[in-house]
């Protein structure tokens, strides 16, 4: 039995930050191409392995498993509630990610770990808070050969920009 194109796949919410938070109706068409969209904008691809600190239910990482998953990445999903910050390094240095997703993740790795090089990964997504210039030179230290993308978008409409900075 097949799902039709039309029929309701997830309900996200807003923070609100417009007026009164509300739900937004995604359609299995409009999730399909949305996530498709994440992916093919960072030419994610089977050899991909995509770490994510986020909880599916944020659509930002929601998208971002969900694109990885679309285009044949495998993801990875380090929870730092349970698990701690402390051991995160190691596991990523296990898991080999290529694609790193969180901001608030990534900008704690780069600062609290100084001596964290992992010049296995080649992009690294940013997005959800302010990225500032001292965010961008401790990135471009831990992830040497990274792109970094500065994305911003809304819960309605997605990704709208995205900045690409080269590696340092």
């Amino acid at each position: 039995v097949g799902i039709a194109l039309d029929a309701m796949a997830l309900l996200n919410y807003t923070s609100g930050s417009t007026g009164k938070p509300k739900g937004v109706v995604q359609s299995h068409r409009s999730a399909i191409a949305q996530a498709c969209r994440y992916g093919n904008s960072f030419r994610l691809g089977a050899a991909d392995r995509l770490a994510s600190f986020g909880s599916l239910a944020w659509a930002g990482s929601f998208w971002d498993a969900f694109g990885a998953l679309c285009l044949g990445a495998g993801v990875g999903v380090y929870d730092v509630r349970r698990h701690g910050l402390p051991a995160l390094p190691s596991w990523l240095e296990r898991t080999r990610p290529t694609v790193i997703s969180g901001m608030t993740v990534v900008r704690r790795l780069a600062y609290d770990f100084p001596g964290l090089r992992l010049p296995g990964v080649r992009l690294i997504q940013l997005g959800g808070d302010t990225v500032y210039r001292r965010d961008i030179e401790a990135c471009q230290r831990a992830f040497p050969n990274a792109i970094l993308a500065v994305g911003l978008g809304t819960t309605e409409a997605g990704r709208i920009a995205e900045q690409y900075i080269a590696p340092g």
